[in-house]
């Protein structure tokens, strides 16, 4: 009997150190690919800023005028690349534990709310339908609202730079664990693609000139960062579709936990 408690304690323990082995794996495969993007995502605006400082250094504009526009963009291309760079601090030291994300329960109705607030004007100027459905108001997610906000939003303002035609649609589908929040995006535009299994989030379609300057972040960086975030919020974020499949539609799933609803003390007293 003894043997055979042992036994199992140590078939137990194997398990277990096997799922903590996979799970490291992973983690340290999302950081290395996570470094990599990141390398390649900073060499762009680093190449531009160098290339206009050499014309200026160069004597090559033409008049004081162009070599002031030349040094406007230098800088436009410099805040650019600071802020993007805060971004990834941000990652990187919740990544290391230096940063602490809080989540708790958030109300889906509120977290649309700040989506809408930080895209539906960019949308509108561009032409393009925006339509987030209404949750219920018992809909709730573990998560930090201010981040899990962000992360969307740069989903959907990614699309909306990107897409060259269409309408953006978010839409909620409630589950008893999961909560699971779709990004559809109806264009013929591809603004991400799929990749192998080693490649851990989408990458930028290749369709994509490289001599022309991509806004920052790009799709493949917005994408990771939104990801990062999402992780970290004990959710994941999936690319389910996109044109290349068939379909003129690139689909988003975002997976969060379910949460139970929060009281409201004061209309509990006031009734």
């Amino acid at each position: 009997m003894d043997e055979q408690q042992d036994l199992a304690q140590l078939q137990t323990a194997l398990a277990q150190m096997t799922l903590a082995y996979e799970q490291a794996s992973q983690l340290n495969q999302l950081k290395a690919g996570f470094l990599a993007r990141t390398s390649h995502e900073l060499r762009a605006p680093i190449s531009s800023m160098m290339g206009l400082h050499q014309l200026i250094l160069s004597d090559l504009c033409e008049s004081p005028e162009e070599e002031r526009d030349f040094v406007r963009q230098a800088h436009e291309s410099a805040q650019r690349l600071l802020k993007l760079l805060d971004e990834i601090l941000y990652i990187a030291k919740l990544d290391y534990g230096t940063n602490q994300i809080h989540p708790h329960p958030l109300s889906i109705q509120t977290a649309f709310t700040g989506v809408h607030r930080l895209t539906h004007l960019v949308a509108l100027n561009r032409g393009y339908g925006l339509a987030l459905t209404e949750p219920e108001p018992d809909c709730y997610i573990i998560a930090d609202e201010k981040k899990f906000v962000q992360a969307l939003a740069n989903l959907v303002n990614t699309a909306i730079a990107f897409m060259r035609d269409g309408d953006i649609q978010l839409t909620v589908e409630p589950g008893p664990t999961w909560v699971q929040i779709r990004i559809r995006i109806t264009s013929t535009k591809t603004i991400w693609e799929e990749v192998g299994a080693d490649q851990p989030w989408p990458l930028l379609t290749a369709d994509q000139p490289e001599d022309i300057p991509l806004p920052l972040p790009s799709p493949a960086m917005a994408f990771s960062l939104s990801r990062k975030l999402i992780h970290h919020m004990g959710g994941d974020l999936t690319l389910l579709a996109t044109p290349a499949q068939g379909d003129p539609m690139t689909e988003i799933q975002c997976q969060m936990l379910t949460a139970d609803p929060v009281v409201d003390l004061d209309d509990g007293a006031a009734e």
